[in-house]
């Protein structure tokens, strides 16, 4: 399911489900790291994001290191709380 599905699919259980800002600009940039949503019981429903994918976008669009990739994910989105709409991240240890 592409991104946009997923996003569509995410906004029809939580109108108000946040979803992660690019760089430069560019609004899509973690589109490709959105793998779906996440629920608890009496909780919004959530994008959920890959850790693993955001790190790789970050390296290789951005052209960022491990480390500096690291340290901006860690600030920008790790030690970013938007609300209780804010996304999931989760590393998927069945990839590594």
């Amino acid at each position: 399911m592409e991104s946009k599905q997923i996003k569509e699919e995410i906004a029809g259980y939580n109108e108000e489900a946040l979803f992660l800002d690019g760089l430069d600009g560019d609004k899509d940039s973690f589109n490709e790291a959105l793998i779906g949503f996440g629920e608890r019981c009496s909780m919004n429903t959530l994008a959920v994001y890959s850790i693993d994918k955001i790190l790789e976008i970050l390296e290789n669009k951005f052209e960022m290191s491990y480390e500096e990739a690291r340290e901006w994910y860690d600030y920008n989105i790790a030690g970013a709380w938007m609300g209780d709409n804010t996304p999931i991240c989760v590393y998927d240890l069945r990839e590594v």
